[in-house]
């Protein structure tokens, strides 16, 4: 809600306000706005630190893709549901 990006998409509003619209779209769907943090600023644990940046930016950009890819757009899944009541 801090950064660069947020207040770009939210220019007018307050980091506190920013914060709590993050939260709420974090709800919504959580996936969109996890893509949106720097890897840095995630937080894996308590080591994260004692990794090398770029090993860990890259591994946590093939998990976020390998989430993407693995979720099932809501038309799709509403037509598979349709078939699998019937």
């Amino acid at each position: 809600s801090a950064s660069k990006l947020a207040g770009q998409e939210l220019p007018d509003m307050d980091v506190a306000l920013r914060g709590a619209v993050s939260l709420g779209r974090r709800l919504q769907d959580p996936l969109a706005e996890l893509v949106k943090i720097d890897p840095k600023s995630i937080g894996v644990g308590m080591y994260q630190h004692d990794l090398d940046a770029k090993k860990l930016a890259s591994e946590l950009r093939i998990a976020v893709e390998i989430a993407v890819n693995a979720v099932i757009p809501a038309p799709i899944l509403g037509v598979v549901l349709c078939f699998w009541r019937n």
